[in-house]
């Protein structure tokens, strides 16, 4: 009997023997990572509740008319001009709903910020004669020779306007939509209607023309922060306009080309 006790109490109470099996700690490493898989888990099921990034492939056609559609709605909410559509529309990446939060909140510093002054000194060219202030030459002040920006009262011939105006288009890109008046320190903005009446009188007019178009096209697509992308392919015009949903996606083009959504490549034309 003593034997058998002798035996129990060397097997469980024998003070050589480590008591870290009774009283084991913690496998710290363990807890560590079933945090970390519980977290990549519960990301992972919240971004399959979110809606997938959509798209869709607009033609030279679509964009046209999808920027026609932008422009009428703020002709017509704002009053303002086709031109000053426009420039505001390119100031807000050609997000109608941005333009309008923008514009009702602080009108004047949008206004003051973009050269569509309210304000436009009246200056009286009825009569006589002025010198352009380019070319240094007198102009008949009450003829078709002369002209000035809507937001401001310096005028010019309209050979030098035209000069200005297609050396912009050929030298700026997409920058010749957000010219200023020539005037020193003025930053009045020059519209499309100027830009296009002045290059009627060019010989070269109807090529500066349509590449003002094609600018006008292109900032709808170079405005936009990433919401819209050219199609990556070689020689292909088609635009991907992504219309909502997160994270990314695989993109197959009416061209037939495929690409990733989050893909880097050509966003410049």
């Amino acid at each position: 009997m003593d034997s058998c006790c002798s035996s129990s109490s060397s097997r469980y109470l024998h003070p050589s023997r480590s008591l870290d099996g009774w009283f084991a700690q913690p496998d710290y490493d363990n807890i560590k990572f079933a945090e970390y898989l519980n977290g990549f888990m519960r990301e992972y099921q919240s971004t399959l509740l979110q809606p997938k990034l959509r798209y869709t492939v607009l033609k030279e056609a679509d964009i046209r008319e999808h920027q026609l559609q932008c422009m009428t709605e703020v002709c017509s909410k704002l009053c303002v001009s086709r031109s000053s559509a426009i420039i505001l529309l390119r100031h807000c990446n050609w997000n109608v709903s941005m333009l309008f939060d923008k514009w009702f909140e602080e009108e004047d510093d949008v206004r003051n910020k973009l050269g569509l002054f309210r304000k436009v000194p009246l200056v009286d060219r009825s009569a006589g004669s002025f010198t352009c202030e380019i070319c240094f030459e007198t102009c008949d002040a009450g003829g078709d020779l002369s002209i000035s920006s809507n937001f401001c009262g310096h005028f010019y011939c309209i050979a030098c306007w035209a000069t200005y105006v297609s050396e912009s288009i050929s030298n700026d890109g997409v920058g010749c939509l957000s010219l200023k008046c020539p005037h020193p320190g003025c930053g009045a903005a020059v519209g499309e209607d100027l830009i296009l009446s002045v290059l009627v009188t060019k010989l070269n007019g109807d090529a500066d023309k349509a590449k003002h178009s094609q600018y006008l096209l292109r900032s709808y697509v170079e405005d936009s922060k990433g919401k819209r992308k050219w199609c990556p392919s070689p020689g292909c015009d088609y635009v991907v306009d992504f219309v909502g949903g997160y994270g990314t996606c695989d993109v197959s083009c009416l061209c037939s080309y495929r690409f990733c959504s989050n893909c880097p490549e050509v966003t410049v034309r």
